[in-house]
């Protein structure tokens, strides 16, 4: 029983400690949405500029390795769209929401060849810097565990990963 109550105080701090890593993990990659007047000027003009006639946007500001990121969600031609751009009003990616059917059968053939129990569950087309891909989210099911992933895949349909800022590389 005293061995019990001894060991209290370490489980505590150990506790303590983890929750503290949790928050600190969460500040790094924490999203704060803003109302459009918060949105830096540049940001909002080229946005404008970049995405004429969209519709219902909604601001996210992303602190990434120190710097903000906005990313703008908005609808445009009735396709669901999300744009990111750096403080200065850079250009950094575009999603585009696509239907299932839009998917090359090239990337389809692929995952299957990987597993025959998959479900994709988003499709987007994607633009950053020089990269023009498809981005999924699938879930599939690997030695008895279902598992989600996001997938990127380049325009020929091979499987891709990021490799630092803006410069997918192929995966093998």
């Amino acid at each position: 029983m005293r061995r019990t109550i001894a060991c209290i105080p370490l489980i505590l701090v150990v506790f303590a400690g983890a929750y503290q890593t949790g928050l600190v993990a969460q500040t790094a990659g924490q999203e704060t949405r803003l109302d459009q007047k918060d949105v830096p000027k540049a940001v909002l003009e080229a946005f404008h500029r970049d995405f004429p006639g969209a519709v219902k946007p909604t601001f996210v500001r992303e602190m990434e390795n120190g710097e903000a990121k906005y990313e703008i969600s908005f609808t445009q031609k009735g396709k669901k769209k999300d744009a990111s751009y750096s403080e200065d009003g850079t250009l950094m990616e575009v999603e585009e929401e696509i239907g299932i059917s839009e998917v090359p059968q090239k990337i389809i053939d692929l995952i299957k060849s990987k597993t025959t129990r998959f479900k994709i569950l988003r499709a987007e087309k994607v633009k950053e810097g020089d990269f023009e891909g498809y981005e999924l989210l699938i879930e599939f099911t690997r030695k008895g565990q279902t598992r989600v992933r996001e997938v990127r895949f380049d325009a020929a349909g091979n499987k891709v990963k990021r490799g630092g800022k803006n410069h997918p590389e192929k995966e093998n």
